[in-house]
């Protein structure tokens, strides 16, 4: 359903661009959940947000192919693009807070797709409204009600409404469970994995939690430094984990059983733009022993359906 091919997308920082998705390739196949998991900085919503272009376009650049149901998103006006938005793509941003409309009431928000594209009567929108608003776990009163009215974990089930107004074939969650505690998040999560058999909708989850990744998704690409370094089905990854850095990011994981005192963390932090290498491994500068690197990192397929950057990882 989604083939991104090469993707590189840059940003201008003093008149230079400087590319924070770095010629990533991936798919999403129909009613298929896709995890992209890494640290903050990794690229993760750079990616994610150039599907349907919501990055700023005078200080942004984004190349590749992005092809969507046969047709890419890159080559379209931004007039077809706006068709596309909302009705076959949804997105549910990380902080409904600020991603809400604080002078609309939820109803209305959750509506307004239903205005741009379909042509339901004002009685069918509203009906619709209502029905999403179950779908989500809130009540009928929350149609009247201001985002600020709301709780957090309220306000998200009114952004995923939102997101999910028009069926759309594919949804895009930026890292939706970040601001929530981790009670609600669990909520959350199986709110949108029971949503997502239910109308056969796929998704591209963005986080930096594995343990979310467990919970929901089917296949799961981890980001480094504007690159993907792995890619395998969900279970192969936790079972056999093979790039340096998804075992890093695996161990940091605080674990009930461990008899560790202190927590593991991975030494250094992600590149900025500027500082980033553009050739050789770039998670090399990290990894506390020395390994075999690629000088031009290539994709190695260790078992079917699993994919690592660099002979690093043997």
């Amino acid at each position: 359903m989604l083939k991104i091919k090469n993707l590189r997308t840059s940003f201008k920082i003093d008149g230079k661009f400087y590319a924070a998705a770095d010629g990533i390739s991936f798919d999403v196949g129909k009613n298929e959940i896709l995890a992209i998991v890494g640290e903050s900085g990794s690229g993760k919503s750079a990616a994610a947000l150039s599907i349907t272009r919501l990055h700023n376009k005078k200080s942004t650049r984004i190349e590749g192919e992005i092809i969507f149901n046969g047709t890419d998103l890159l080559s379209v006006s931004e007039k077809e693009l706006l068709k596309i938005r909302g009705k076959h793509i949804g997105m549910i941003f990380q902080d409904p807070l600020t991603a809400l409309n604080p002078l609309m009431r939820i109803g209305a928000q959750i509506e307004e797709p239903l205005i741009y594209h379909t042509n339901f009567n004002s009685e069918e929108r509203k009906s619709r409204v209502l029905e999403l608003l179950e779908a989500v776990g809130m009540t009928p009163r929350a149609y009247k009600q201001f985002p600020h009215e709301l709780s957090g974990g309220m306000r998200q089930r009114a952004m995923i409404a939102v997101a999910l107004s028009c069926d759309p074939a594919l949804v895009i969650a930026d890292e939706p469970t970040t601001a929530l505690d981790v009670t609600i998040q669990a909520q959350i999560l199986e709110l949108l994995s029971e949503l997502q058999k239910k109308m056969q909708t796929s998704i591209i989850l963005i986080t930096h939690d594995l343990g979310v990744v467990s919970e929901i998704a089917d296949k799961v690409a981890v980001m480094y430094a504007g690159q993907i370094v792995e890619t395998a089905t969900v279970d192969r990854l936790f079972t056999n984990p093979r790039h340096p850095y998804t075992r890093a990011l695996l161990a940091a994981i605080p674990s009930m059983s461990s008899n560790e005192r202190r927590f593991f963390t991975i030494p250094g932090a992600v590149p900025t733009l500027r500082e980033m290498p553009r050739t050789g491994c770039r998670f090399s500068r990290r990894m506390p022993h020395e390994a075999r690197h690629e000088t031009e990192p290539t994709f190695h397929e260790v078992e079917p359906d699993h994919q690592v950057l660099c002979i690093c990882h043997s």
